[in-house]
């Protein structure tokens, strides 16, 4: 079974829906581990959890999903809550509230430090609680140990510009270069890159990250689905299949959930093997655009999605 460790934000989303509000558990880190969780992974979910009421009903949520919470942290920082609204497409906007004195972003050394799973494969970071401060230097001095140590890195941009307001912008696009260049996979997708490589299309900026140094990079592009590169090379693309959407919230952590999921099963010799990279990759998108048929972030098993490619 691959075991992967996960750091990052839980949150608490607060969708609106036909005037209605539906407060449901998500955020980058929580959905990947999911989706992880349905693969059948054993997962390692690392979060700093606030002692308050919405801090502990994410963490029982998490929990209950087969999850393991035990490498967490319980908080005196308030738990973080999104407003999230969709437009006809299920494509959705972000309101943040007051993001910096939250508890996802104020881990310490001693917190991270935790001993990490004798089985572990892989670790998974990304979006705003690998470059937030005060915790993110922390967190990446700690993964960048680990990689050094041997364990692959699986890096998501997921670029939120909409918080970005009150941060130094020169020094969050440092820390987003220095995750990028210890990475060994990274997903980016085309909205990411409108805010990393303003100018650029979206092709030739992952074309460029990816002679940084990782061994792959995914572009996802949504209903165009998902392009691999490697070395500044394309190795292939895979469309997305026609689906009726429900909406897209966790379509790119469950993306990237099952493509960490597939590639750590394989030997790593085998990784960069073309075919064996297409089949995973292949389910991974499949397993996105399922959840896409969904409400809210709600990843497929296994066999879930062996029904939905058939």
């Amino acid at each position: 079974m691959v075991a992967i460790t996960i750091l990052g934000e839980v949150v608490l989303d607060c969708v609106m829906s036909d005037g209605a509000i539906q407060k449901v558990p998500g955020g980058c880190a929580a959905n990947q581990a999911l989706a992880l969780a349905r693969f059948g992974a054993q997962v390692d979910l690392r979060a700093r959890y606030s002692v308050d009421e919405n801090g502990q009903f994410l963490k029982s949520f998490i929990a209950s999903q087969g999850v393991s919470v035990a490498n967490s942290i319980d908080a005196t920082q308030p738990a973080l809550v999104i407003t999230i609204t969709k437009d006809e497409t299920g494509h959705p906007t972000f309101n943040y509230g007051e993001l910096l004195s939250c508890a996802d972003w104020h881990w310490t050394a001693d917190e991270i430090s935790l001993p990490l799973p004798k089985n572990c494969d892989g670790i998974m970071t990304g979006s705003m609680a690998s470059v937030f401060p005060p915790g993110a230097q922390v967190l990446l001095d700690w993964a960048t140990q680990k990689k050094e140590q041997g364990l692959p890195i699986f890096y998501d941009l997921n670029v939120r510009s909409g918080a970005f307001a009150e941060l130094d912008e020169a020094k969050l696009r440092l820390t987003y270069s220095t995750w990028i260049d210890i990475a060994t996979v990274i997903k980016v997708s085309d909205e990411d890159l409108l805010w990393w490589a303003p100018g650029a299309t979206a092709t030739q900026a992952a074309k460029e990250l990816s002679l940084r140094g990782p061994d792959l990079v995914a572009l996802t592009q949504g209903a165009s689905g998902v392009t691999i590169f490697a070395s500044g090379e394309n190795l292939f693309s895979i469309a997305a299949p026609k689906i009726k959407v429900s909406d897209t919230v966790g379509a790119g952590d469950t993306f990237f959930g099952w493509l960490a999921g597939g590639l750590l099963e394989l030997p790593p010799e085998l990784r960069n093997d073309r075919t064996l990279l297409y089949s995973v990759v292949h389910d991974a998108v499949f397993a996105s655009a399922y959840n896409c048929t969904q409400a809210g972030c709600n990843p497929p098993t296994a066999q879930q999605l062996a029904e939905f490619i058939a």
